[in-house]
């Protein structure tokens, strides 16, 4: 005779999954087919389908060559996600390129040569995560899996820091001289010297980004459901901030906010941040880009077609960065190709 009792849990949770999954489709036959529509394997609403598509920028071949950046079949070992996952976008048409595989730092002008190497394989790393370069030379990278953090200058090492596993990533100060370390087992963003001497901890980010309004000032964005507010962190403090700018989102009833980030400042200072609307369906009903000024005024926005986040970008840093002109740039894979592409700022 069959014991119920036995298969009883099993049941209950066939059960719950059957039910989730009804009340999911139920909620998608509320939409008519003719409202919303897949674009790049996700689905947007009506309102979005004359949204901005992205550009392609450059196309770069999977190699060891100069020209070329390491790819998934260099990653034998499965140590990163196999393409590089840092980009830094440097003015007219110029990015840089975190080339982990083949240990080396390039700048790709806008015709995908290399101008420029920054050498790293006498570096005591596994996989570089992350970087950034100063105006200045200064040039800081990020091994997240060993938790060390290299910093260089004219080619040489000036300072090796430890004990920074898991860190989401990192940034060099406006002047160049100090380092913001996006580091959650800290509860917050460490800021230290070159030499890695703490020099104090931004506590309770709840948004905040790794780009400076001014020396010691960061911005923040903070998403409250259907609003989203656009903040400075004056000091270490978590109470001392001032909220220049926010974001109501209220055209559809159960669509909220569920993701936003601040992208970069531009050489005007203006800041540059992304938002994205979902229903509880996983429908798009804006991704928006916004341009703002230093006092949070909005001087232009765009809403956008976004490339789909593959598994790769889950560990990337951040998946877009900011030119010095206001150029949005992001980055995929395609067969045996790295793919830039970028937003034009502006709605026209």
């Amino acid at each position: 005779m069959l014991n119920i009792k036995k298969y009883l849990p099993f049941i209950l949770i066939s059960l719950v999954f059957l039910s989730c999954a009804l009340q999911a489709q139920e909620g998608l036959s509320l939409i008519k087919d003719v409202d919303y529509k897949h674009i790049n394997g996700l689905r947007y609403y009506k309102t979005m389908f004359n949204a901005k598509k992205p550009q392609l920028s450059l196309s770069i071949p999977f190699g060891t060559l100069r020209d070329s950046v390491g790819g998934v079949n260099q990653d034998t070992d499965r140590m990163g996600s196999g393409i590089p996952d840092s980009i830094k976008a440097d003015g007219k048409g110029k990015v840089w390129v975190l080339d982990s595989l083949n240990k080396a730092i390039k700048l790709f002008n806008e015709k995908g040569k290399v101008e420029q190497v920054i050498n790293l394989s006498s570096l005591d790393a596994e996989i570089f995560s992350d970087f950034d370069i100063s105006q200045h030379g200064v040039v800081a990278v990020l091994d997240r899996q060993l938790g060390r953090i290299f910093v260089m200058l004219d080619g040489e090492l000036v300072s090796r820091m430890e004990t920074f596993n898991d860190a989401i990533g990192l940034r060099l100060s406006q002047k160049g001289d100090e380092l913001l370390v996006d580091l959650p087992i800290a509860e917050g963003i460490v800021r230290l010297n070159l030499d890695g001497d703490l020099l104090g901890i931004y506590q309770s980010p709840d948004g905040l980004s790794l780009y400076e309004k001014e020396p010691g000032k960061l911005w923040g964005l903070r998403l409250m459901g259907k609003n989203a507010q656009l903040y400075i962190r004056n000091s270490y403090a978590a109470s001392d901030e001032t909220i220049v700018a926010e974001f109501p989102y209220g055209a559809y009833k159960d669509v909220d906010y569920a993701k936003g980030e601040i992208i970069g400042v531009d050489s005007a200072g203006n800041v540059h941040l992304s938002l994205l609307a979902v229903n509880d369906y996983g429908i798009i009903y804006r991704e928006r880009l916004y341009k703002c000024s230093p006092q949070g005024a909005i001087l232009d926005y765009a809403d956008i077609l976004t490339v789909p986040a593959f598994s790769f970008v889950l560990t990337a840093p951040r998946n877009r960065v900011l030119s010095p002109e206001g150029e949005v740039y992001g980055f995929c894979d395609m067969e045996d190709s790295y793919l830039l592409y970028k937003y034009t700022a502006g709605k026209r």
